[in-house]
């Protein structure tokens, strides 16, 4: 889909029309299949046409929050900003949920873009969660009340989530609106998608959510391989060509340097990732609308 700005601000009309954000959780239940990289450069494109995005970094590995600050303080870098507008991260979402409040984490990265930073204490989120939640239902809603007060703030929330955590994924699901699957062409990855889509459903299914399938993303290992196009192939016949989305993510070795240096447009090798999630975005905000408008 072509990159078209006019999307972005009927998404916010969307957004303000029924009063609260868009939450959008990014999963499948494999590691290693562009979920962070999808979460954080989608919402660097929805900040940069305006739309005011919060990260919700779950995974104890905090890899979107590592992206995220670096970012931040690339982007004050770049304007020569005084080191007081450096993202400086706060209270850790552990001591959040300890405090039963969650609405002053989220951090300034730059203009609409905001995270609320994970760290390696939320390894112990599953450990504190069957200490106080008595029920299966009361651990998959465990989050919700923390994370709706944050739905005002936003009108866009994306949530980054960690492999092979159930209780996390749980929460996630019970909480946002839409699921955005990241597929890697790889079996593994497309192993981890039907999980993630059969426990989605058993979930929706069970708490009477509003949730949908948002789309499949797929991130190609070598686009002319001939592993990658069997199971593209194979996606469209078994969910349907109308769930995937339009575009790919190629495999771009620039995406892991975003990682160590942060998020920004400085040559022609980033302006050629984010030309990328452009697209990608557009057809992001444009499937929301579809479902929302």
């Amino acid at each position: 889909m072509e990159y078209d700005k006019t999307v972005f601000n009927k998404l916010k009309d969307v957004v303000a029309k029924r009063g609260k954000a868009v939450s959008v959780v990014v999963g499948n239940q494999k590691g290693g299949v562009g979920k962070t990289a999808n979460s954080t450069l989608i919402s660097y494109i929805l900040a940069e046409n305006g739309v005011k995005t919060l990260v919700i970094d779950l995974d104890p590995q905090a890899n979107a929050s590592q992206t995220l600050i670096h970012t931040g303080i690339r982007d004050a870098v770049s304007r020569k900003a005084p080191s007081t507008e450096y993202p400086m991260v706060g209270k850790t979402i552990m001591s959040g949920i300890a405090d039963g409040d969650l609405t002053d984490l989220p951090v300034r990265i730059k203009d609409n873009l905001y995270l609320l930073p994970s760290y390696a204490d939320f390894e112990g989120f599953v450990k504190y969660l069957y200490k106080h939640a008595d029920t299966e239902e009361e651990e998959s809603h465990f989050l919700k009340p923390l994370l709706d007060p944050l739905t005002k703030d936003y009108d866009v929330i994306i949530l980054d989530m960690p492999p092979q955590i159930g209780e996390v994924r749980d929460n996630a699901i019970v909480f946002a609106d839409f699921v955005l699957i990241s597929l890697q062409t790889q079996s593994g990855s497309l192993k981890g998608a039907e999980v993630y889509i059969d426990k989605l459903v058993d979930l929706k299914v069970k708490y009477n959510l509003s949730i949908e399938l948002l789309g499949l993303l797929a991130v190609l290992n070598n686009r002319r391989g001939s592993v990658d196009l069997a199971i593209m192939e194979q996606v469209k016949n078994d969910m349907g060509e109308e769930i995937v989305f339009s575009d790919v993510v190629p495999n771009m070795e620039r995406i892991k340097r975003f990682h160590i240096q942060g998020i920004g447009e400085d040559d022609r090798f980033d302006t050629q990732v984010l030309n990328v999630y452009r697209k990608v975005s557009t057809e992001f905000a444009q499937r929301i609308n579809d479902f929302l408008g």
